[in-house]
């Protein structure tokens, strides 16, 4: 069709005042040819209907003591897929010859759906272009490409609180659905038992936790009772605002004109009351950056390179051990810190950080 924008497809809802199944007279068979150009059909012959509608019209009336119906309404389209669960209905809160269709109504595939919604989730955006490497970067590479990646076995360590029983249930759930020819009932079927099992997990895992927290606050550990809340509470309240890339690349763009050299600090100087005093900058030993990756505290999150400080102890415990040590990795963390003092060359990749914007109640 002309004047259609590329890549969407048209959708016309009116009423024709023709059968374009078999027109009876000159603007019939015009209308249906013009239709049939245009590559539109009508989705409605397509669906199903109810009981009591299988006729297909969608109005009726009294004429001259007769009652008149017809089937003139018409959903056209390109592609009938787009357009499903198409039922005739009566209007229950007004008075109408006029049966109301409905139906859903999908503005692109499952597939390209599920893309949008996954791609919406994707945090940060898509990093920027690396120059030239340097020997910095190659070594921080070295070094991320060394750290394991979870297998799926790890990642539900992380969620202990969920029963083996409920997790052979999803994957029987993930396994039945992997077929196209399942059967809908045992879908839904074990769908409602997943969610009865994930109910008696939650269930279990808040008594537990309110155990710890007793015993905790029994012993006088308050920071540790805090701490064993905070692991498992999770808000229920009203949905977040949708994930905003605009908003996302404002902030990012402030961020980055904030630490650039050129930009100026806002406000006024910070008062230094501290006088100068000797700091060493000397390069460091293997022996001092052992020290410095001991002191690190486990469990924190990683950042956009994946690399955690469990990474950097288990590198430095391989290279320690009596038998069969490797030093392969730690010499490499060692050779990058090494050199970071020498030339003040940091990888670009190493400060990069992953930034998440909450929602604010204003819409913000």
């Amino acid at each position: 069709m002309e004047g259609l924008p590329q890549g969407l497809q048209p959708l016309l809802l009116r009423n024709l005042n023709a059968d374009l199944a078999h027109p009876r007279d000159a603007r019939s068979r015009a209308v249906a040819t013009k239709m049939a150009n245009c590559g539109l059909e009508d989705m409605l012959q397509h669906n199903r209907q109810r009981r009591g509608s299988r006729h297909g019209n969608t109005w009726s009336q009294h004429c001259n003591g007769e009652r008149v119906s017809s089937c003139c309404d018409y959903i056209l389209g390109m592609n009938r897929r787009m357009f499903s669960n198409a039922s005739l209905r009566d209007p229950r809160l007004f008075s109408s010859d006029h049966l109301m269709v409905l139906g859903k109504l999908q503005s692109a595939t499952c597939t390209r759906n599920r893309s949008c919604l996954r791609a919406r989730t994707r945090f940060p955006l898509r990093a920027p272009k690396m120059g030239p490497a340097t020997r910095a970067a190659v070594l921080f590479q070295a070094l991320c490409s060394a750290i394991p990646r979870p297998t799926r076995v790890e990642k539900r360590v992380k969620r202990s609180w969920i029963a083996d029983a409920t997790w052979k249930l999803v994957d029987e759930r993930a396994s039945m659905r992997r077929v196209p020819t399942h059967d809908r009932a045992s879908a839904r079927r074990l769908d409602r038992q997943v969610a009865t099992a994930f109910k008696a997990d939650r269930k279990a895992r808040t008594a537990e936790a309110g155990a710890d927290v007793k015993a905790s606050l029994g012993e006088g550990k308050a920071k540790e009772a805090w701490g064993r809340l905070q692991a498992w509470y999770k808000h229920a309240g009203d949905r977040p605002q949708k994930p905003s890339r605009q908003d996302l690349r404002t902030v990012t763009e402030e961020y980055q004109a904030l630490f650039t050299k050129d930009h100026p600090p806002p406000g006024q100087a910070i008062p230094v009351l501290a006088g100068p005093f000797h700091v060493l900058d000397e390069i460091p030993n293997e022996e001092e950056i052992a020290t410095a990756v001991r002191r690190l505290r486990a469990g924190k999150a990683p950042g956009p390179s994946g690399m955690r400080t469990d990474h950097l102890k288990r590198w430095l415990a391989m290279a320690k051990r009596e038998e069969q040590p490797d030093r392969t990795t730690w010499v490499k963390l060692v050779t990058l810190v090494q050199h970071v003092y020498v030339t003040g060359d940091l990888p670009t990749a190493l400060p990069w950080a992953t930034m998440v914007l909450p929602p604010k109640g204003s819409g913000g």
